[in-house]
């Protein structure tokens, strides 16, 4: 009995005292948070007129909007700015938002799949040379099939994903962290 008294104790000092506990989604004070609203690339996603995953036009140039999303993602307070970013942007600054969370607070990234997997809300999304505009968002959020890539963690890849099931072909989603792992790719190449 004491050492069951001694494990729960420990079991709710261990998580429920630790200064990195993560914060719940829903309860994240977004009016706090203190970015500079001014800063360009911030400004250019917070208004992005297409989301894109990566190269586009008949030419299959990487959009500014992925340049943008990775000087963001270079700064030190990048979180701030993708939570503030997907709490302000328009639909397509939103989705450049998640892929942020995907690397930056994965465990509420889990919680916004499912917000963003259920919702009826549109976006101009570009693929190659077409843009597709009322692109629904849920259909970016997740695919079904065998060829879906399914990445282990943030840190995993979809070349490694392609080489583990003996893939040539596949479909990307933002549920399987394709779709993250191919702006934060393009983004720096």
């Amino acid at each position: 009995m004491k050492r069951t008294i001694i494990t729960i104790l420990l079991f709710l000092l261990l998580t429920g005292c630790s200064k990195d506990q993560i914060i719940p989604y829903e309860q994240i004070d977004f009016a706090a948070i203190n970015i500079d609203e001014t800063d360009r690339d911030y400004e250019f996603l917070k208004n992005a007129p297409f989301f894109a995953n990566g190269g586009v036009s008949y030419s299959g140039r990487i959009p500014d909007e992925i340049y943008a999303w990775g000087r963001l993602m270079k700064k030190t307070n990048a979180l701030d700015y993708f939570y503030k970013l997907e709490s302000e942007a328009n639909n397509e600054g939103k989705l450049y938002a998640l892929c942020g969370l995907y690397y930056l607070d994965n465990e509420n990234y889990d919680y916004l799949m499912k917000k963003y997997g259920s919702t009826d809300e549109k976006v101009s999304y570009m693929s190659g040379c077409v843009r597709y505009e009322g692109y629904s968002i849920n259909e970016l959020i997740k695919c079904n099939g065998k060829s879906v890539v399914r990445l282990k963690n943030n840190e995993d890849t979809v070349e490694d994903w392609l080489e583990r099931n003996k893939r040539s072909s596949f479909a990307i989603d933002f549920y399987g962290g394709s779709i993250p792992y191919l702006v934060m790719k393009y983004a720096y190449e």
